[in-house]
Formats: C-alpha cells, sequence, structure tokens
C-alpha cells in the first residue's frame, strides 16, 4: 500500500464516526465491579492538526530514508566501500600489511606481497584504505612506492 494511500484513508476515517460512552446504569464512578483495582485515567486529548502535522513529518523522513538508501546502494553498485576509522585495521590481512609496514618502514608493494603472501591486486587494494584513512603515507623513491607509517616520525631524509 502507498503511504499515500494510507494518509487518505487515515483522514477520511477520522471523520467518518464518532463515538460517546457513558457509565453503565448503577455503577459508581471508580469502584470496581469484580474487585480489581481500578485507576483513574486522565483523558488527555491530541488536537488532529497535530495529529496530521506528525503523520506528515513520519512521512517525509520514510522517504528520506528510502532515498538515503538508494544513494547507499549506487555507491555500491559503483564499487565505493565504507571505511571508517574506527573499523579499517579490523580486517585481518589489511591489520598485517599495517603491521608490517609499522615494522619495515620504507617497504615496497613487491616486498609486501612477498611477506605477506596476499596477491598484488589484494595489497593495493589494501594499502589504498589505509592511505585514505591516513593510517599510512607514501613516498615515492624514483620508480618505487614506498609506505611508512602516518605518525610524521620520519622527515624527508629518513624517508629517502
Amino acid at each position: 500500500m502507498s503511504p499515500f494511500f494510507i494518509y487518505s484513508f487515515l483522514i477520511m476515517a477520522a471523520g467518518a464516526t464518532e463515538y460517546i460512552v457513558s457509565p453503565a446504569p448503577g455503577d459508581e464512578f471508580g469502584v470496581s465491579v469484580a474487585g480489581e483495582d481500578v485507576q483513574i485515567v486522565e483523558d488527555t486529548v491530541i488536537p488532529y492538526w497535530q495529529f496530521l502535522l506528525w503523520l506528515a513529518a513520519m512521512h517525509i523522513l520514510s522517504v528520506l530514508d528510502i532515498l538515503l538508501y538508494l544513494t547507499k546502494f549506487i555507491f555500491v553498485i559503483l564499487g565505493f566501500k565504507i571505511a571508517d576509522r574506527g573499523n579499517v585495521l579490523d580486517n585481518p590481512n589489511r591489520s598485517s600489511i599495517y603491521a608490517y609496514i609499522k615494522t619495515k618502514p620504507g617497504a615496497y608493494i613487491g616486498e609486501i606481497v612477498e611477506k605477506i603472501g596476499l596477491d598484488r591486486g589484494g595489497v593495493r587494494h589494501h594499502i589504498t584504505i589505509l592511505e585514505a584513512q591516513n593510517k599510512i603515507e607514501v613516498y615515492k623513491d624514483g620508480g618505487k612506492m614506498r609506505y611508512f607509517e602516518n605518525n610524521f616520525t620520519y622527515d624527508e631524509e629518513e624517508k629517502k
């Protein structure tokens, strides 16, 4: 069912009927019939316009939620992946690559591939994510790219 149909049905149903509640003859107000505890509940009346305003807000929020979901889906189709700072090292391969770069500053891809045992494409993928999350930094040395932990301990001379 579409939200518009439900919304219009609720508007029509709200004004269609009227109920009148009256106590049964002979009953006293607030007295139990079968011995149960009786609690008097305050009657709160919400104006009809507030209900409609709440309903419209929920409808708008649901449409925004659907649009955000579709946006995430488009990014997945295009090949983007979400990796935030909290979970960037949760991947065991990425964590081992990062640990290797920490222990061997100035490592290059061929060395990492050989020592870690992953394929070159996988290592490039994980290095790209580590670089995007500022965990490592890249230094170009001639034709090779050398990788260092991004903790600002190495100056340009040490990187060479």
